[in-house]
């Protein structure tokens, strides 16, 4: 009796310190109960997990974590949050004028499996991004947002999507855009007509891996266009008929 006393303590601990999401249906991402710490990533109490050397959260149980506008920023500095994990068929939705910033970033797909982010209208995110990670799927949505000073890794070691349905890309200074990072990695660009990707350094298609990009229409880049790495590369420009 006094072992299985231990082993019910020993997990309930387990559970709190990691702090994941809870939820498995789509609700708030800052109300803290909705975190098995009890506070919301960011929040000085907010336990986290050293996965890889990184201190880390983690969405990961097939749930959707919803950021609205009740919540202006999400950094993790001053408490060491530094990396954001999507995984397990999990998604990460910003909505109605939500920002959302992390120190180092989010990883969306890992080995969990499979993980997405949603960008809404009015929304923002501003961080590094690797789609796609250990041989896993993932994508980005996104729909009329905005995604400013991000750095995007497509595809950095498994399949990563990135949908640019509308709104706008910015990337980061001194950052790459890329579509197929690494010898195992397959990325995605598609961007849709009314959508604006600005390119502070350079996009690569195919840096180590597979590459391709997508652009309906013809849509201005600022400054450089993409550039071919060492990976198979495609650039697809597609024009749109309309019927009369």
């Amino acid at each position: 009796m006094k072992k299985l006393l231990v082993l019910a303590s020993v997990v309930m601990l387990c559970g709190t310190a990691t702090g994941n999401w809870l939820p498995t249906e789509p609700d708030d991402y800052a109300v803290g109960e909705n975190w098995g710490s009890g506070f919301v990533p960011g929040h000085p109490d907010h336990p986290t997990v050293i996965k890889n050397g990184w201190v880390s959260s983690y969405i990961n149980n097939g749930g959707t974590a919803q950021l609205d506008s009740d919540v202006s920023q999400f950094d993790g500095v001053p408490t060491a949050l530094k990396l954001l994990y999507v995984e397990n068929a999990s998604t990460l939705e910003l909505l109605n004028g939500a920002i959302f910033k992390s120190t180092y970033g989010v990883r969306l797909g890992g080995d969990g499996g499979p993980g997405t982010m949603i960008v809404r209208e009015g929304a923002s995110m501003d961080n590094l991004f690797s789609v796609g990670y250990n041989g896993t799927e993932a994508s980005v949505v996104e729909q009329y947002g905005s995604a400013l000073n991000i750095a995007v890794n497509a595809g950095e070691s498994g399949v990563g999507e990135y949908y640019l349905y509308g709104g706008e890309v910015l990337e980061r200074a001194n950052q790459n855009f890329y579509m197929g990072m690494n010898s195992t990695g397959n990325g995605l660009f598609v961007q849709h007509p009314g959508t604006r990707m600005r390119w502070n350094r350079e996009g690569v298609i195919g840096k180590d891996g597979t590459g391709v990009y997508t652009m309906y229409g013809d849509q201005p880049a600022s400054r450089s266009a993409p550039i071919t790495g060492n990976g198979r590369a495609e650039f697809l420009r597609l024009t749109l008929h309309r019927q009369a």
